[in-house]
Order: C-alpha cells, then sequence, then structure tokens
C-alpha cells in the first residue's frame, strides 16, 4: 500500500518495482474515467506497459455477472492473457468489480487498486475482498490486500 501526493506520476515506476508483465486493463467508470484513465495510461505506457482502458457505467448497478462478461470479453479481445494484470482505478464499485474479474480471468491474475474515495481506500486497505452482485446474494473472492513499504 503506498499513500502520498503525487503518486500518478510515478504509477509506471511503482507497479514496475512489484508487477513484471507487460500488458494490463485499466478498469474505471464513466465518471472517474474522464477524469484519470488517459494520465494512468500514458504513465503506464512510459514505463513500458501496454494498458488498455476499460469503461463501465458508475453505479452499484454494474456490479453483475453481465458486467463481469462483458470486461472479461474486452480483455480478450484486447489480448490480455494469463501474463496481464489489472488495475482498478475507481470508488468502491470498480475495487470490487475490477478485483472480482482479476480473481477469475484465467484462474486469477494480479490486480492492483487505485482508489479515488475515501471509503474505498479504506475498504481496499483493510478489505481484500472483492464481488459482484446476483440475483440471491452475491459472488465474492476474498484475498489479503498486499503492502509495499
Amino acid at each position: 500500500m503506498l499513500i502520498g501526493n503525487g503518486l500518478l506520476k510515478q504509477l509506471g515506476t511503482h507497479v514496475r518495482q512489484h508487477i513484471h508483465r507487460k500488458t494490463c486493463a485499466i478498469i474505471s467508470d464513466n465518471n472517474v474515467a474522464g477524469l484519470f484513465a488517459k494520465r494512468v495510461q500514458e504513465n503506464l505506457k512510459s514505463a513500458g506497459f501496454r494498458p488498455t482502458v476499460i469503461t463501465i457505467p458508475a453505479g452499484e448497478k454494474s456490479k453483475t455477472l453481465k458486467q463481469v462478461g462483458a470486461i472479461c470479453d474486452q480483455m480478450i479481445a484486447a489480448v490480455l492473457d494469463r501474463q496481464s494484470f489489472v488495475i482498478g482505478l475507481g470508488g468502491g464499485v470498480v475495487g470490487d468489480i475490477s478485483g472480482f474479474v482479476a480473481a477469475i480471468y484465467h484462474r486469477g491474475i494480479p490486480h492492483v487498486q487505485i482508489p479515488t474515495t475515501l471509503l474505498a481506500m479504506v475498504d481496499s486497505s483493510i478489505g481484500g475482498k472483492t464481488g459482484v452482485n446476483t440475483r440471491e446474494k452475491f459472488a465474492r473472492r476474498c484475498a489479503p490486500p498486499v503492502t509495499r513499504n
């Protein structure tokens, strides 16, 4: 976990220290993507990554298995594979759905959270849980977050 000012400017460098892969999906909602996705994408490109931005509609209604399938379809179309990773750029919904996608795509690929709300920051730092809503309850995956100094 990294906390500090200007971390988006150093994103590629920090990710490169911990993830030695080339391709990634940046999953964000249509509110946050307009503010940060291009900056994140360009920073990752300058660090040698090949990012693909995937945007979902903002809000809890996007936390569905149907949306997970649509994201996975876009990742397949972008030729993201077992050697790729996922970045969740946004609030709680984005963190939940991007983490769930990372957990199931090719039986699990690394996930980087970039929370953009205070609640998402707290949830990401102590949670490690991700999930989506289904008709009856919800599907979820739990994993402890990795802390980096």
